[in-house]
């Protein structure tokens, strides 16, 4: 069975393993670069009425009324104004089909995620890869949070060159456009707030000892205590505790909490060139590793931080002393593994599914059927999917 999730990564494993092979070949690294991202880019916009969440995304958007409707008369709506205000205007005002709304999601996505890369000055084909490799489900199924999460990181890059009005206008953008963005912007002002704060040795161990003693904290029952004491309405506070319910506690801790404490050390950096970067990495890194049993609620959470982290990440390590060098091949040999074993379940688990929900559809099936067979077959399967196989997961 071909899968276009496993294709994807597998070309972009293929191509940043030559650029680490010749990283000194700068025009073939910038031809490897452009071709990684076009063929990435494209390879996500021809979906066609794929996967799991078109089972709430198709009705949605053949429901979606005129934006003066929907902006003059009650909401009724579960989902967030900002993103039904988007689907509105590329129904109504443009006219689009639901694939090219989607595809509009993924050139946007694609193109804030191109900025960002261009931050780099080496490693940008294993940037995407690693990227991509850790969000496939954001840019293939959840179109609601990938907008948000490209506004996220408009917002970031507005901070970094000190442009203000546009950065609270990335971020409103964001929050209106997934409820979950008001959570991640929470957490990174705490961080802006933290890094007034003198940094020694002293913060640092202080640091690591409380990240350890969470390992012995049973989580569950305290957060959703403290949930209820934030400041959010009823809709968000029901969806965080819906998130935080859903556990998955067999992780390889050890591993989490080491390389989570490996790399607060880089929160002593001190270029002031990438302080934006390193703020918003070290929060990542924090948040993962707190809520590493909260397989649901973290995959929302670090969609916003991972491609800020693996920017920051291999700029650290191109700018580090060469006495480093292994640390960064270990580091390297760790995500390709960890590449093969995952390329190897997702390919297996998702053949095992019985509402083949994972068969890859694209645009170019219109060649031998019609939108509406296609759209029938799919949205069956997707419901399946979430009548029975999401259950037992």
């Amino acid at each position: 069975m071909f899968n276009i999730i496993c294709a994807t990564i597998s070309i972009l494993c293929g191509l940043s393993f030559i650029e680490l092979l010749y990283p000194n070949a700068k025009n073939l690294n910038n031809q490897l670069y452009q071709l990684a991202m076009v063929i990435t880019a494209f390879l996500v916009a021809i979906k066609y009425y794929f996967g799991p969440d078109i089972a709430i995304y198709v009705p949605m958007y053949e429901n979606i009324p005129p934006l003066k409707e929907l902006l003059f008369t009650p909401n009724t709506s579960d989902y967030e104004i900002g993103f039904l205000i988007y689907i509105s205007i590329c129904k109504h005002w443009l006219g689009l089909s639901f694939w090219a709304m989607t595809a509009t999601i993924t050139v946007i996505y694609f193109s804030t995620l191109h900025l960002l890369l261009r931050q780099l000055s080496a490693f940008r084909t294993f940037a995407l890869f690693a990227i991509i490799f850790l969000q496939t489900n954001l840019i293939f199924f959840e179109f609601r949070q990938c907008l948000a999460v490209s506004f996220f990181i408009l917002s970031m890059l507005s901070a970094e060159k000190k442009q203000y009005v546009t950065l609270l206008i990335f971020a409103f953008l964001s929050i209106i456009t997934h409820k979950s963005a008001m959570i991640v912007y929470g957490i990174s002002l705490i961080g802006l707030a933290l890094s007034f704060f003198k940094q020694d040795n002293d913060f640092f161990a202080i640091s690591i000892f409380f990240l350890f003693a969470f390992i012995l904290i049973p989580l569950k029952s305290l957060l959703l205590t403290t949930s209820q004491l934030l400041p959010f309405d009823a809709e968000v506070l029901e969806s965080i505790q819906k998130h935080l319910i859903i556990e998955e506690r067999f992780q390889v801790v050890f591993l989490i909490y080491l390389i989570v404490s490996y790399s607060l050390y880089f929160y002593f950096y001190k270029s002031q060139k990438l302080k934006t970067w390193h703020i918003i990495t070290i929060c990542g890194l924090i948040v993962i590793a707190l809520f590493y049993q909260y397989w649901f609620f973290i995959n929302r959470l670090r969609s916003y931080f991972i491609p800020i982290i693996v920017v920051y990440a291999i700029t650290i390590c191109c700018n580090s002393p060469k006495k480093h060098l292994l640390t960064k091949q270990l580091t390297v040999v760790f995500v390709y593994c960890l590449f093969a074993v995952s390329l190897k379940n997702l390919y297996f688990g998702n053949a095992n599914l019985k509402s083949g929900i994972a068969e890859t559809s694209t645009i170019f099936q219109l060649l031998n059927d019609s939108e509406q067979n296609i759209k029938t077959r799919n949205l069956k399967k997707a419901q399946v999917f979430w009548d029975t196989e999401y259950q037992d997961e």
